[in-house]
């Protein structure tokens, strides 16, 4: 009796198989790495996947903020911001909703992200909305707070400090509202120990404005932008030091 050719295909096809989940988790663990956050500088937070439907801009704004509330608690020059080994403490998600938002694709959550090496504890509140017309969100769509229950502050013995309850948050509102993008530029803090803290705009150029006038004409408009923008949350140009850079795209 011949054996079936059925049978000698089968291990091809599950090596074949296996193969071909090995490329694809390989190409998606390439892409991870690969992956720079467009706010500058951040620390990785282990477990925002278990946030339901939190989208990558948001993942991005998280660790760009954690990265700077590090830098601000540390104040010896002694430690080094680390850009790992946060996470978030799964048991304390919430979702919750609001009534006043007329917008079927809003969302909010809130969560602790616990960053163990540096014994660091912060309460993260994040809202998003996959439609275009994203004026339902309020001024904080991503914060970081200080914990203020008992139950919830892991470290008490550790300084905590985060830009909505404290001076710094007072006396330079801006940095609320920090790193902040559009379609047409980014603003992200670079030093905030500096005298005048400086920050970063990238004026995002589309490819078919390749003339120098039309150029210089798109800079000098995002630029108006930028300032506006900075006033329209109450604060002054003057107290940053605000540089900028192009960067090319569709």
């Amino acid at each position: 009796m011949k054996p079936s050719n059925l049978y000698h295909k089968r291990p091809l096809y599950l090596l074949v198989s296996a193969g071909f989940f090995l490329i694809v988790f390989l190409l998606l663990s390439i892409i991870a790495v690969a992956h720079q956050n467009p706010y500058g500088a951040s620390i990785k937070i282990s477990g925002l996947n278990n946030i339901s439907g939190l989208p990558r801009n948001e993942k991005d704004l998280l660790e760009s903020e954690l990265y700077r509330l590090v830098q601000a608690n540390l104040s010896s020059d002694s430690f080094a911001i680390p850009t790992s080994g946060a996470s978030v403490v799964k048991s304390t998600i919430t979702y919750s909703s609001d009534n006043s938002v007329d917008d079927k694709n809003y969302r909010s959550a809130r969560f602790l992200v616990e960053l163990k090496s540096l014994k660091l504890i912060y309460v993260a509140t994040v809202e998003w909305t996959s439609s275009r017309n994203k004026s339902s969100l309020s001024g904080y769509p991503v914060a970081l707070t200080c914990p203020t229950l008992v139950s919830e502050n892991f470290y008490p013995e550790t300084p905590c400090t985060d830009f909505l309850s404290t001076d710094l948050g007072s006396s330079l509102p801006l940095l609320r509202y920090l790193p902040y993008r559009t379609n047409d530029f980014i603003l992200t803090p670079v030093d905030l120990s500096a005298e005048r803290p400086k920050l970063l705009a990238t004026l995002l150029i589309h490819s078919y404005q390749t003339s120098s006038e039309q150029i210089d004409e798109k800079s000098a408009e995002l630029k108006q932008a930028i300032e506006t923008y900075i006033k329209s949350v109450g604060a002054s140009p003057e107290d940053y030091d605000l540089s900028y850079k192009i960067e090319y795209g569709d």
